[in-house]
């Protein structure tokens, strides 16, 4: 194995208007493949945080109270600002 075969290849940090949003699994998965083109992503990105981030937005926000609003506004911002947290440090 050569240097450049063992290179670390880190996430770019998601841009600050994107956590706390519907696109950042999107970001994420986009982000994976331009880094590494010849391996499938992680399904979470699409499978899991895509989807529900977008199923919960789309068809539950109008329904919540406004705490209840406020709750699913931060909670989407925390987890997204944990998995930033947890690839890049």
């Amino acid at each position: 194995m050569n240097m450049s075969e063992n290179k670390l290849i880190l996430p770019k940090p998601a841009p600050d208007y994107i956590p706390g949003g519907v696109n950042y699994y999107k970001f994420r998965h986009e982000d994976f493949l331009k880094r590494f083109p010849e391996k499938d992503p992680p399904l979470y990105y699409m499978e899991y945080g895509n989807k529900y981030v977008r199923k919960f937005t789309d068809e539950l926000y109008g329904n919540l109270s406004d705490k209840g609003k406020l709750w699913m506004e931060k909670t989407k911002l925390k987890l997204q600002i944990e998995i930033e947290r947890r690839l890049l440090y």
